[in-house]
């Protein structure tokens, strides 16, 4: 399995999942994420774009979260890189998500 907080049961990956806010949720499943993934997001609080762009500054420092909080180590293989391609796509693209909703306030 990949990722932080893996377990044999889905109950807790559910529950955890349920917090996150639909169209983050939305954006998660269409980038085909591990839902250990999902599920951490929604134990640290990772709930809406807002949150996960204030994860990091930069992709290095995304890295680092990845590895320290999603237990996702490149050197770990394929499967984690993948994932962590993932989550750096789900950052780039909250950015986005951001400044559409901003300018769709301000009219």
């Amino acid at each position: 399995m990949v990722g932080a907080g893996n377990t044999d049961s889905n109950v807790p990956n559910e529950s955890q999942i349920a917090k996150l806010e639909a169209r983050f949720h939305a954006l998660l499943v269409s980038l085909v994420f591990h839902t250990n993934t999902m599920a951490r997001f929604g134990e640290l609080g990772i709930h809406t774009f807002n949150s996960l762009h204030t994860i990091a500054d930069d992709r290095k420092e995304l890295r680092t979260f990845c590895k320290d909080d999603l237990g996702l180590d490149k050197a770990q293989g394929t499967a984690h890189t993948l994932e962590q391609g993932k989550v750096t796509s789900a950052w780039e693209t909250s950015q986005k998500r951001i400044d559409v909703d901003t300018r769709r306030s301000a009219c």
